[in-house]
């Protein structure tokens, strides 16, 4: 079984950088020895914490481990908790957060984070529990919360790949028949799902985008080639050449026609 220390409590409580820093933009760069567990309280100031940073808000959590270089863009105010551990199941824990965890439940943070600085004062031996316990729920909140944000990134990430991979098909088969069933199919995803992803991420159903692709091709091949409307129809992926055109004059506000006959005007061809 995996060792289980408890964490040694060394200082809680609220920051304020204007306290401290009354004029300065930034502050001192230092290498962290403990854990600092910070939530700001306000949406001022930015945290930089070795490579990464973030702007200050009150809905992004900083778990800082040992041997990090942080600094802070001033000014800066939080609720913070640090503590020492040094091996154990909880150590493993901490170490693999992230530095910055989105929390699902502000107010839970801030009233455990109060908890643990009430409690963490001399007192009863029942009070080092109180403050023991929630520092404890305080971690596995944010292991919980570190969990969702990365399935979340992850689901973000692979939804953006789903609708490249469809406009990739979509480009490379705007000839040919491309129903929202047949795309789904091809992302292996529901229609149902991917209509409402698809529409997400673009701002237009699969069938406005398609009909905007193909109707740019097609006013493309009108100007620049000596095709039909017949044959670019088909080339466009119309089903005849009357739909085209019917489709051209709605999204045009013109007919094909008039439309040559205004890029000739336009453009002196």
């Amino acid at each position: 079984m995996d060792k289980f220390v408890l964490p040694q409590l060394i200082s809680t409580g609220l920051y304020n950088s204007r306290v401290v820093y009354k004029s300065l933009k930034y502050s001192r760069k230092r290498t962290t020895t403990l854990f600092e567990i910070e939530l700001p309280i306000e949406n001022m100031g930015k945290s930089f914490i070795d490579d990464k940073s973030r702007d200050a808000s009150v809905d992004t959590i900083l778990c800082v481990k040992p041997n990090q270089v942080r600094y802070t863009k001033l000014h800066y105010k939080c609720l913070y908790v640090h503590f020492m551990i040094n091996e154990g199941i909880l150590y493993d824990c901490l170490m693999s957060l992230p530095n910055f965890i989105t929390v699902k439940n502000k107010e839970k943070y801030v009233n455990l984070l109060k908890n643990i600085d009430k409690y963490n004062q001399p007192g009863s031996k029942m009070d080092v529990v109180m403050a023991q316990s929630s520092l404890l729920e305080l971690i596995y909140l944010l292991q919980k919360d570190a969990v969702y944000q990365a399935k979340s990134v992850s689901s973000d990430f692979g939804n953006r790949r789903v609708i490249e991979e469809a406009i990739k098909y979509i480009n490379e088969n705007l000839s040919s028949k491309l129903t929202l069933q047949i795309v789904s199919d091809k992302v292996s995803l529901s229609p149902v799902y991917f209509h409402k992803l698809f529409k997400m991420s673009t701002g237009l159903t699969l069938r406005e985008y398609v009909e905007d692709l193909r109707i740019k091709k097609a006013a493309d091949y009108i100007i620049s080639t000596n095709k039909t409307l017949a044959e670019i129809a088909y080339e466009c992926g119309f089903s005849s050449q009357s739909y085209f055109s019917y489709t051209f004059k709605r999204r045009m506000k013109q007919t094909p026609g008039s439309y040559v006959k205004n890029a000739y005007e336009k453009y002196d061809i």
